[in-house]
């Protein structure tokens, strides 16, 4: 059994990174490199997830889910209006509100083929 730490990490975030660079680039003009510093990583990094070379099935999962599309567009919004956000709040909001909405957080499980029932939620109210 895995914590959803453990799950969100490695399956969640580089798809949650990707949404946002797209939507960085392609709705508010940032550069791969100005996306990069947002993000906390490199051009690169930014480069494979716009080609798809990277987390792109999950991704495309997550992509599919309007709550999570909504959640993706409300955190670029933010990214882009303050400017000064720290990527690793934009992680730790999304996580949070994806685990607060029990329908948002069984859809993403479902998305990247994870059963509920593995999944060890550290806190009483996950």
């Amino acid at each position: 059994m895995e914590t959803f730490c453990e799950v969100y990490v490695r399956n969640i975030l580089p798809a949650l990174r990707a949404l946002l660079a797209k939507e960085l680039i392609s709705n508010y003009s940032k550069t791969q490199m100005e996306a990069a510093k947002i993000l906390g990583i490199t051009q690169a990094s930014i480069n494979y997830y716009l080609c798809g070379k990277r987390a792109s099935k999950i991704t495309k999962a997550l992509e599919n889910i309007p709550e999570v599309r909504n959640i993706v567009r409300m955190l670029a919004k933010k990214i882009a209006k303050n400017g000064n956000t720290r990527a690793c709040e934009i992680f730790c909001e999304f996580c949070m509100i994806i685990k607060s909405n029990e329908n948002y957080l069984e859809r993403v499980l479902k998305a990247i083929g994870i059963e509920r029932e593995s999944v060890y939620f550290l806190l009483k109210n996950e």
